[in-house]
Order: structure tokens, then C-alpha cells, then sequence
């Protein structure tokens, strides 16, 4: 009876990588990654509050941006990530914000190809897991902080492969990186639980193995020492506040999209659209993992498929994770790949299959193309960028003519366009920050007013706005029609401007004026 491929064969060829193989299917993947191009509605605020940093030298205490909550609290926990989005914006314009982002592609796809080349897969599989990593990544690897989460747990999920795997793992590195990632987002916590995690099971099963806990206690000691490594930010204790107030902020799904269980999304979006079909890839790329562990369950690499089982239940709490689960499923989704062929090739033959040799210039050359007319279509070296939702820059250009400046009561999504455009003349009343700037109160007044529920015409009283912008057809529009102190001065396909009937923006002659917005794109 032939034995069943032992951890030796299926790490033979361990020394096989993508990388050195065909390094332009490597740059073919992140071009994929990076190929959505469009501005977050939140990329306007990032490049403010960064260049706001690089001018003050520090950062803010308090918001200067808004009217609904000018003394609360900012906490501004993305704001290395800002900076350096606000000094690449200063130098080298949206050339250098793609740039940034095309880094941040690059090194997920790297460090997840140096992931996968440690479980022994072959150069085929190896490609395989790579392009859907990379798919996986394409629609969340937009122009926001969030980017530097994907790059930094990359290099966990890396060094984490690396030290099952191999065993030569140096683990410590964690300890910087996460100093680092604490400063850039919010989503360091999620590669300290995955090392928490991994050092949990670890330790377990080195424990029923009989070779004691002294792999586990180290690697507890590394998990403990990045939390401490957490608080080397000018943020201190504030760092670990965000995510608290984040994660318990029950209006948080109810606004953002992205924060909504996957699911829940996926029930809410229209068959068939982009959103769905990339809700229906994270649940098969989880039953995919499932079902081959189910297959080939000793592969030696439970701690890895512990740490992908804790990113698809991030991904399954909400679908800005999504992208998480890709990253760290890979390589124990890998390593299943190469013990199910090592399986197949013992029960045929003996003989070790020979290396794959190395692609010729000319593939190369033809894949470097292909990617190059990716970048190309996909925006990669245009110095312009296309907003991603409709801005209100019709009437950002009617408040300008007519020299219209004040508290503007705005559409959630418009508020760092606004910020970008219209500070400080104008303030706003609430933005992406959500709950990291306003407080409770008055984020319950925004979701009040933008669903026209009962107390909405409260909310029209109880702040100084001189000005009401939100979208046609929206249920707030339907409120301010009833409103008799509120006048419609502005209106588009996109885009209504209410301003209050005793003030000189009301007295335009002329008013409402019809305009047609034509969108916008980030100068």
C-alpha cells in the first residue's frame, strides 16, 4: 500500500515561485488589483486632512470642517495614512495618489505570491490562487486609507505562512509593523488577532503533541508586545478607542454600505451586479477552503486556516473585509492544492515531477503587455480621476456664482467633497468620518432627516444651517417640498439646493434655477 504524501513531498517544491518564475504574471495580477480607479467620496477629505497635517505640523484635536459638532472630539487615527496621501497629492498631483495605491497593490500581490510559495503548490497553482487573490481585491483597493490595512496584514499573513510552512519565520517583525500600521488605519487589530490567534492554536497543539507551550508563549509574547507596539502614535490610547466606537456604533451599517453583514448586502443588492456577484466570490471562495480541508485535512497548517477562518467571519460581518478573507485564505487554500496533487501523483507514480522551466522572454514580453493595456483602459496613467458617485458640482458651481457661502445640511457622501471644495466659507454637517467625528446625537439627527422619519423637521430647527444639499427623489427631498421656511434655489439630475426663505440666497431672481451636473473628477 503506497503512504499517503507526506509534508516532505508536498513542500518539495517549496523553492518554486511565482516571482521567479514568471515575474510578469506577478505584475499582471496587481495590475488587476489596482485596476479600479475611481475617487472614493472620501478621497477629497484623506488629501485635505493630510495636506491640513503638513501645513499645522500635528494633528487636530477637534474637526475645523463642521457645524453640527465643532468641539467634539476628532478621532483622527488615519492620519499618517492622510499625510501621505495629502504630500504625494502636493508633488505629483492624482499621478502620485495612483502611485501610492499601485504600491499598495504591489506589495499585497508580493506578499501573498511569497505566502503561497511556501506551501509547496505548483507554478500553476500558485498562479491560480494568485489571480483570484487578486479579483478578490480589485473593488476594495480604492483611494482611501483602508488600502494600508490589505498591504500590512498581507505581511502577517506572510509571515505567518512563513513560519508554518518553513519553520524559519522571524515573527518579531510583526512587532514594527504594527507600530507602523497603527498610525496608517484603524485595521491593525485585525492582524493582531490573527497572530493571537495563530499563536493560540499553535501553542495548543504543541501542547497535545507533548513539546510543551514554549512555541506558543513566544508567539503570545510577539502579540503582546505589538499591542504595546500599538500605542507608539501621537493618537496613544485614542488609537484603540476608534475601533471601539466603530464596531459598536449600530447606525454605522445603516449608512455605509460597506459596514453591512455580507449576507444583508448581498439580499440588497440587484441580481447580478457588481456587488452581488462579489458578495457570491467571498462565499465560494470559503466553501472552496471548506470543502478541501474537508478533503485533505492534514496538511499541517491548521493555525492558517484558524487565522482565514477569522477573516471570512470579518468579511461576513461586513463586506469591507472582504478583501482580508482573500488575502488569508490563500495560502492554506494553496497548501490544500499541493497535498491534493502530491496525494494524486504517489497514487501514479513514484517519480517526482520535473520543475517547470523558466517562461521564455518572449511570454513575458507578451504579458507585460497585456498588463500594460490593462493600466492603460483601467486609468493607470491618466493625471485624472472620475468620481465614483455623482458629486454636487452643479450646485458648488451655482453657490459660487452667486457667492453663496454657510452651514450647508448636506448628503452624507458629499461631505468631504464639500470640505474639498467649499472650506472653510462653508461648513458641513456631517461626512465619511461618521462616528470618529460626530458624536451619537447628532449622527441619530442625520439618519432622522435623511429618511424623513417623524422628529426629520425637528432637525431643520434645531442647528444653524443656512443651507439643505441632498439628492432628488431622496426621502429628505421629500421633506424639504413640505417645509414652508426652506426654498428649492438649485436643482439638477443630481443634485437640490434649499436655502431658507427669509435669507438672500431665497431673494435670487430667477430662483430655482434647472442646471445639468455633469459629474466630476478629482483635479
Amino acid at each position: 500500500m503506497r503512504a499517503s504524501p507526506s509534508d516532505a513531498q508536498t513542500s518539495a517544491s517549496a523553492g518554486l515561485s511565482i516571482l521567479r518564475y514568471s515575474p510578469a504574471l506577478v505584475v499582471l495580477a496587481i495590475v488587476i488589483a489596482d485596476a479600479y480607479r475611481m475617487a472614493d467620496p472620501d478621497l477629497w477629505g484623506h488629501v485635505r486632512f493630510g495636506q491640513m497635517f503638513l501645513a499645522s505640523g500635528h494633528v487636530s484635536a477637534t474637526d475645523p470642517f463642521n457645524y453640527s459638532a465643532p468641539n467634539h472630539i476628532w478621532l483622527h487615527h488615519e492620519w499618517l495614512a492622510e499625510a501621505l496621501m495629502g504630500a504625494l497629492y502636493n508633488h505629483l498631483g492624482v499621478i502620485g495618489l495612483k502611485l501610492m495605491k499601485f504600491g499598495c497593490s504591489a506589495a499585497i500581490i508580493i506578499f501573498v505570491a511569497l505566502a503561497i510559495a511556501e506551501t509547496g503548490a505548483s507554478i500553476m497553482a500558485q498562479l491560480a490562487v494568485l489571480l483570484i487573490t487578486a479579483m478578490g481585491l480589485t473593488l476594495e483597493m480604492q483611494f482611501r486609507p483602508q488600502m494600508f490595512d490589505f498591504a500590512f496584514f498581507s505581511a502577517i499573513v506572510w509571515l505567518l505562512a512563513r513560519d508554518t510552512y518553513r519553520g524559519t519565520a522571524t515573527l518579531w517583525i510583526a512587532i514594527p509593523i504594527l507600530a507602523v500600521w497603527s498610525n496608517f488605519h484603524g485595521g491593525f487589530f485585525m492582524g493582531l488577532l490573527a497572530i493571537g490567534l495563530y499563536g493560540a492554536v499553535v501553542g495548543t497543539q504543541s501542547l497535545m503533541a507533548g513539546r510543551g507551550i514554549a512555541r506558543g508563549v513566544r508567539i503570545g509574547v510577539i502579540a503582546a508586545l505589538g499591542i504595546a507596539a500599538t500605542f507608539v502614535n501621537p493618537l496613544g490610547v485614542e488609537t484603540w478607542k476608534t475601533n471601539v466606537v466603530s464596531l459598536h456604533n449600530p447606525m454605522t451599517a445603516h449608512v455605509m454600505a460597506d459596514w453591512r453583514p455580507l449576507l444583508k448586502r448581498l439580499a440588497s443588492e440587484p441580481l447580478g451586479s457588481v456587488i452581488s456577484l462579489y458578495c457570491c466570490y467571498a462565499i465560494a471562495l470559503m466553501l472552496a477552503l471548506a470543502i478541501l480541508s474537508a478533503i485533505a485535512p492534514a496538511a499541517g497548517d491548521l493555525a492558517m486556516v484558524a487565522v482565514a477562518a477569522l477573516a471570512s467571519a470579518a468579511a461576513f460581518a461586513a463586506t469591507r473585509n472582504i478583501s482580508l478573507e482573500a488575502i488569508a485564505i490563500a495560502p492554506p487554500l494553496a497548501r490544500r492544492i499541493a497535498v491534493l496533487t502530491a496525494r494524486r501523483r504517489a497514487s501514479r507514480t513514484s517519480e517526482a515531477s520535473a520543475p517547470p522551466e523558466r517562461r521564455s522572454a518572449a511570454n513575458e514580453a507578451v504579458v507585460v503587455v497585456l498588463a500594460i493595456v490593462i493600466g492603460w483602459n483601467t486609468g493607470l496613467f491618466s493625471p485624472r480621476m472620475r468620481d465614483t458617485l455623482w458629486p454636487p458640482s452643479g450646485a458648488v458651481a451655482f453657490m459660487d456664482a452667486h457667492h453663496l457661502s454657510g452651514n450647508i445640511l448636506n448628503e452624507f457622501t458629499w461631505g468631504q467633497y464639500l470640505i474639498w471644495h467649499c472650506a472653510p466659507a462653508s461648513k458641513i454637517f456631517i461626512d465619511g468620518r461618521f462616528d470618529l467625528v460626530f458624536p451619537p446625537d447628532v449622527i441619530r439627527d442625520y439618519v432622522s432627516f435623511a429618511f424623513d422619519e417623524p422628529d426629520a423637521p425637528q432637525v431643520l430647527d434645531a442647528y444653524p444651517h443656512n443651507f439643505v444639499l441632498i439628492t432628488p427623489g431622496a426621502p429628505s427631498y421629500r421633506l424639504m417640498a413640505r417645509e414652508s421656511g426652506w426654498k428649492l434655489i438649485y436643482l439638477d439630475d443630481h443634485s437640490a439646493l434649499f436655502a431658507r426663505t427669509d435669507s438672500r440666497a431665497a431673494k435670487i431672481a430667477g430662483a430655482p434655477f434647472y442646471g445639468a451636473s455633469a459629474g466630476d473628477e478629482f483635479p
